[in-house]
């Protein structure tokens, strides 16, 4: 082989890889074109994107601000709730006081009255009589003639009681 035949043989050669290069190039071309179109559409999906970003952390927060207003209403409640159940034991423990001196009352009332020559049955009809003339803070009022002395200033002293407890609860 001649030096000349060596000179075409590394032309072709050239030539074939430039082949090579220009179909690439037209290809890369291609792609890069492509690439340029759809940039337009990537930006919109990320404008999209940090838009919708933007309404989720504004949602977040939103929730946030009500989670804590609820909480601060939960606390109040419960600290009304506390309140309220101090004031109903309180309460409770004045009306069980209350009812056993009244029932105290009512059973001294019935010995005395017993130890006075009348049964059982004319005390309840007493009392029922007493009872539906005329009724004050849920006791009944004393009738001095037929009750004795004793049992007056125990009505007397329980309805004091009463009232007073009732004016406590304010």
């Amino acid at each position: 082989m001649e030096f000349t035949d060596f000179g075409i043989l590394i032309d072709l050669v050239f030539i074939g890889l430039l082949i090579a290069v220009l179909v690439y190039a037209v290809r890369l071309n291609r792609h890069i074109s492509a690439l340029h179109n759809n940039k337009a559409e990537l930006e919109k999906l990320l404008g999209g994107f940090v838009a919708s970003t933007e309404r989720a952390e504004e949602a977040i927060q939103k929730v946030k601000r009500h989670t804590q207003e609820n909480i601060e209403a939960v606390q109040d409640a419960v600290g009304k709730a506390e309140t309220l159940r101090a004031d109903l034991s309180y309460m409770l423990d004045r009306g069980e006081e209350i009812a056993n001196r009244l029932e105290e009352g009512i059973r001294s009332g019935r010995t005395a009255y017993q130890a006075g020559g009348r049964s059982e049955p004319a005390v309840e009809a007493a009392q029922a009589g007493s009872g539906a003339a005329a009724k004050e803070g849920g006791v009944s009022k004393p009738q001095s003639k037929e009750r004795p002395a004793g049992e007056n200033e125990v009505k007397a002293k329980s309805k004091a009681d009463l009232l007073k407890a009732l004016q406590g609860m304010r």
